[in-house]
């Protein structure tokens, strides 16, 4: 006979009705398809606190006092904290996107905040179709706090109920109906009145308001008194106060690989992250990621009568012509990481365009406005082209020169500004004479956009056999 067991959803935490072993369910909370495998896969359903099931079903009635700051108010009322806060040192979660979303976000001082977006560097849930996800962190011993504040840098509004845990025991402290507020990043604050001692805060979100993920950076307690010196934080030990959508973080910790091994085997109910774990990879990475300086000497030949262009053709139009794509990269200032958004990620045909916005498959600096960047992308063999093309996915409007670094003596093939838009664009810089190219030297100056700028692709249009060389089809439009 089958074991029939009591279990938790191992995505939300919410209870679940008794299953027979061997079988699936449906979660009520969060529509995750469950495989129920015995006791092992989840905690038992006497574990979870009526309070923890009744919020997991969203709002449902007000509780206490709050007010969310936007960013200017914020700015005179000492967000960074530094002699009176204390921040996270360990974290769980619901769920979890992973790698630069997972629980190990929320740990220590704002990486976003006061940016707003869809930014590695903030927690955010691990799917958009659940309704409700909470995250919990857990504080140093300090001085009675005589505030919480939500730190929200994604769908903010989205946060609507905060409990803290004493014992094991969960306590609602305030309880709102979520409510978008718009494009600025909010810090959600709850006054305690009287100031209490706290370890662990829970906050839990509605994921299921607008059209991302509502993602929460960090969570902060602000005490009646000066913490110790040891346990005084800064914001930015990530991205300083600026982070990318859909992009791996700069440090990928031990939490998030624990969240992606428990995932796969669909029995994860918590991703967890310490402090030390995330600062020695954050370490490892950045020595990986950056293979040398991103100051470049400037060639001193310019190759006059080059004309930048827009393009407006499709990937098959492109590959007609027909285009050669980068194979390979001899160089770059930075990466964003070793895998996802790689320097390699900008050879071959696109693979992001005519699609816009943050995707893993184009190449992206290290950091946003970080100043001036770089690719040298090679080629199998040498072209005689007669036009360089750039494919760029992501805040277009970063690249001002192109230099030619095929032979001893590297030249400038074109130098200026493409104005910035906020859609896929293919420029094409029709060269005045076919010239003959086997590697090609991207600048990009990353203070011109706001985030990150990401190219997908690098090709050159050969001369054309038996005509004059000329302008290709569509490629009549300067960049806007």
């Amino acid at each position: 006979m089958a074991e029939t067991v009591l279990l938790d959803c191992a995505n939300c935490g919410g209870p679940l009705s008794p299953q027979k072993t061997g079988h699936t369910v449906t979660c009520g909370y969060c529509g995750r398809e469950l495989e129920i495998r015995g006791q092992s896969t989840a905690q038992t359903q006497a574990s979870a606190p009526g309070l923890t099931e009744e919020l997991l079903h969203g709002f449902k009635r007000a509780v206490g006092e709050a007010r969310r700051y936007s960013t200017a108010e914020m700015a005179t009322r000492d967000w960074q904290c530094y002699e009176h806060g204390l921040w996270p040192v360990s974290a769980r979660a619901s769920s979890s996107f992973g790698l630069g979303w997972g629980a190990h976000a929320l740990i220590g001082a704002p990486r976003v905040y006061p940016s707003c977006g869809d930014r590695a560097g903030a927690w955010a849930p691990g799917t958009r179709q659940s309704r409700t996800e909470w995250v919990e962190v857990d504080f140093p011993e300090g001085p009675p706090a005589r505030a919480i504040r939500v730190f929200e840098t994604c769908m903010p509004g989205a946060t609507f109920a905060l409990t803290v845990k004493n014992g094991g025991l969960e306590e609602r402290i305030w309880e709102g109906n979520p409510q978008l507020t718009g494009g600025d990043a909010m810090v959600l604050e709850v006054p305690l009145n009287p100031p209490r001692p706290i370890r662990t805060v829970r906050a839990y979100v509605s994921n299921g308001l607008g059209s991302s993920w509502s993602e929460v950076d960090t969570i902060n307690l602000v005490a009646t008194g000066p913490v110790p010196e040891s346990l005084r934080k800064r914001p930015g030990r990530g991205s300083r106060g600026t982070a990318k959508p859909f992009m791996v973080v700069l440090a990928i910790t031990l939490a998030a690989v624990v969240g992606v091994g428990l995932a796969a085997e669909n029995c994860s109910s918590e991703t967890n992250a310490s402090q030390s774990d995330g600062e020695s990879q954050e370490k490892r990475t950045n020595q990986a990621d950056r293979k040398s300086g991103t100051t470049l000497p400037r060639p001193a030949q310019t190759i006059a009568g080059g004309n930048m262009m827009t393009w407006s053709a499709s990937v098959a139009k492109m590959n007609a012509e027909p285009t050669f794509w980068a194979t390979s990269v001899s160089a770059y200032s930075s990466q964003y990481g070793p895998k996802l958004n790689a320097a390699s990620k900008a050879t071959g045909p696109p693979d992001v365009y005519p699609k816009h916005g943050d995707s893993p498959n184009a190449w992206a600096s290290r950091g946003s406005s970080a100043g001036e960047e770089w690719i040298t992308v090679s080629f199998a063999k040498p072209v005689v082209a007669r036009s360089v093309i750039i494919v760029e996915t992501l805040h277009p409007g970063s690249l001002v020169r192109i230099d030619d670094v095929s032979g001893p003596k590297p030249a400038i093939l074109w130098e200026g500004t493409t104005g910035r838009i906020n859609q896929a664009r293919v420029l094409s810089l029709e060269l005045s004479t076919p010239r003959k190219l086997s590697k090609i030297r991207l600048l990009l100056d990353t203070t011109r956009c706001s985030g990150w700028s990401a190219i997908d692709a690098v090709g050159l249009v050969p001369k054309r056999q038996g005509g004059k060389p000329g302008a290709g089809k569509g490629r009549n439009k300067p960049p806007k």
